[in-house]
């Protein structure tokens, strides 16, 4: 008997004229085996993932979340459920970032870039328990605020584009709700197949006019906004760091052109960067994940580009912001085809058309084809990742399912749907790079993401025996709240862009790196490192060690928790309780560590608890008073670390928290 107590703790689209809607979507993971014969009253989220909180060190600007243990858990939980109750998207997820009224300053030219990117070898040190946790939850974080020019995208059911209907319509097994942190984990069952109908095989129709999919009609009309963004001349002298807008920004009443998209359409080398972003929005928007806007997201992919100094800079001086007769005394002839659709506008509407409106209009011919076949090009893929992640294969890039898919329609007629069986669908070896894992271990925040996913992936591993691909767990953070847009927009930018061979153009510094390593290889009789494994071993790789650790503190939390429930005691434990209790010999009883106030809503919380579980064998009758459930609590909980102690001594020293130095 432990005796002493110690504490430690285009909504319609008018005329042609696109209204703004949010983009959303992700791949999801499924619900895999619940942890066994866990306790169901484990009130905890030490095994309901999305309960888990990253709180980054004290002034860290990336990452969000609550100041308090990484996770705060009582010991009701681990089923399957305690996953289940995964909180909402964040609340910046429900609205579209703020967009101001002239559009956010950039460069005429892109800044000076980086002569190269510079993975520096890291080392995960051994992961140290979060600050306590506070009450709050995940959804009451700090909420993500990101400067005018990243956009975050709402659902596509709520979105100011989306029609009345609440979600997408049911079209059969292409069906896919909109992502959030829990079908991240748990997607909705994939089919294991899919039918591409080639162009040639297609009806002529109006690309948007006939789309009989509204989610995809919801998405195309959200994507088709970017076109409205104007590059600002009067930015040039920013910096990148000071993009945001003040109140002292000269906002002309007059509108201004043209939208940076069409400089791109002006010379044949741009258009592909163009598609590549579209793209990316297409994914982002889908995904419910953030995206640069136009002049941001040069800023960041220009430097690893094969154009010229003077095409670079091409692209955003044929950008720069005019008014309508300047820009019209330099493009007569197409000044000349606004005009002629201004005055055969009809029916006639309560204004003419304005130059603006036209811009719109003529973007959306230029560009709405090519989004709508991304747009489902995207859902297949989604699904393929889906399916492969249930069967519990590796993740894949979109750019190999894409190639696989080509492959596929270049032997056909072109003239008759394929049918894509997804388990027999062969995947070109090459990837792309930059992957997502080594530009968010070269960011600001990459060791903190890294330490939180070791211990995650830890969790998962043993309550459900797989492990999660590291884009799963990072757009879930996101979607969370613990990661933020500022972060992740430009990583979505730059990421799975280059072939091994152009990424060794751009990269300088880390070719060099990899030239010197397979040198090594060749001297000691050793292959040759890959580019992608180079990236690899100094970002996901580094993980494998703090992984293995939280994966043997999981299995003595897990054994505990069976433990205590096979003798009826559904005291609520963490696992940093029993770390702390295993490293420090630190016991924290609830009395002690709570205040009154506190201490005596806890009690009621539990005396629920225990009047729940009793229905079903006593009956709905049941009563205790809660004096008396106090003193049974009281001695449940001193029976209850009697165990825990037993189960922290389990623990090898290697598994511990650190032990601070007795010098400090």
């Amino acid at each position: 008997m432990l005796k002493g107590r110690s504490s430690a703790h285009c909504n319609s689209i008018e005329e042609g004229v696109p209204r703004p809607s949010g983009p959303d979507e992700q791949e999801a993971w499924p619900s895999g085996p619940a942890a066994a014969n866990l306790p169901a009253e484990v009130s905890g989220s030490e095994l309901s993932g999305p309960d888990e909180q990253a709180s980054g060190p004290s002034g860290q600007a990336e990452v969000s979340g609550p100041s308090g243990p990484l996770e705060s858990e009582s010991v009701q939980l681990i089923v399957e459920g305690a996953e289940a109750v995964a909180p909402e998207p964040p609340a910046p997820s429900s609205t579209q970032t703020p967009v101001p009224s002239s559009p956010p300053s950039s460069s005429t030219a892109p800044p000076a870039p980086q002569t190269f990117k510079k993975p520096q070898p890291r080392t995960i040190s051994s992961p140290t328990p979060f600050p306590s946790q506070s009450t709050s939850s995940p959804a009451s974080s700090t909420p993500i605020s990101p400067p005018p020019p990243i956009f975050e995208v709402p659902p596509v059911s709520s979105s100011a584009g989306a029609s009345s209907s609440s979600g997408p319509p049911s079209s059969g097994p292409s069906d896919i709700p909109p992502t959030t942190s829990h079908s991240l984990l748990h997607p909705s069952p994939p089919p294991s197949f899919i039918t591409i109908i080639p162009e040639g095989a297609q009806l002529e129709s109006p690309y948007l006019g006939k789309i009989k999919d509204e989610f995809e009609e919801v998405i195309l009309r959200s994507v088709l906004k970017v076109g409205d963004h104007i590059h600002r001349e009067d930015s040039s002298n920013s910096a990148p760091k000071k993009r945001k807008i003040s109140s002292t920004s000269s906002l002309s009443s007059e509108p201004l052109h043209p939208p940076l998209w069409f400089s791109l359409t002006v010379d044949n080398k741009s258009k592909p960067l163009y598609r590549e972003y579209l793209q990316k929005v297409v994914f982002a928007t889908l995904v419910n994940l953030p995206f640069l806007i136009l002049s941001d997201h040069f800023y960041v992919i220009l430097p690893y580009t094969p154009l010229t100094k003077t095409e670079k800079s091409k692209i955003f001086s044929i950008g720069h912001s005019k008014t309508e007769e300047q820009w019209a005394r330099g493009h007569r002839e197409l000044y000349k085809i606004f005009v002629l659709a201004k005055s055969a506008r009809f029916p006639p509407r309560d204004h003419s058309l304005t130059l603006l409106e036209w811009f719109q209009i003529h973007h959306k011919h230029c560009w709405a084809p090519f989004i709508q076949k991304e747009i489902k090009m995207s859902r297949h893929f989604q699904l393929f990742n889906n399916y492969r992640y249930v069967h519990r294969l590796p993740k894949v890039q979109f750019s190999q399912f894409k190639q696989a898919i080509d492959a596929l329609g270049s032997a056909d007629t072109h003239s008759e749907a394929i049918q894509v069986d997804f388990a027999t669908l062969q995947m070109p070896e090459e990837i792309l790079l930059p992957p997502i894992h080594s530009l968010v271990m070269d960011s600001s925040v990459g060791s903190i993401i890294f330490e939180r996913f070791a211990r995650v992936m830890g969790r998962i591993k043993v309550q459900k025996g797989f492990q999660v691909a590291f884009h799963r767990f990072l757009f879930r953070e996101y979607h969370q709240g613990h990661v933020r847009a500022e972060v992740l927009a430009p990583i979505l930018s730059e990421c799975e862009r280059l072939t091994p061979s152009d990424w060794a153009r751009f990269y300088p510094l880390s070719a060099q790196q990899l030239l010197a390593l397979n040198e090594c290889q060749a001297r000691e009789g050793h292959p040759l490192v890959l580019e992608a494994t180079f990236l690899d071993m100094s970002s996901i790789h580094l993980v494998q060690d703090p992984f293995q650790i939280w994966v043997e503190r999981y299995k003595v939390y897990v054994a505990l928790c069976q433990e205590l429930k096979a003798k009826q005691n559904f005291y609520p434990i963490s696992v940093d309780q029993l770390l702390a209790r295993a490293s420090f010999g630190s016991i924290s009883f609830k009395e002690v560590s709570l205040d009154r106030e506190a201490y005596a809503n806890f009690l009621d919380e539990q005396l629920a608890l225990h009047l729940k579980r009793m229905a079903p064998s006593i009956g709905p009758k049941y009563t205790i008073a809660p004096g008396v459930f106090r003193q049974v609590f009281e001695k449940q909980e001193e029976h209850a670390w009697e165990i825990i102690s037993h189960f922290a001594s389990l623990l090898s020293p290697a598994f511990y928290l650190p032990v601070p130095s007795q010098n400090e």
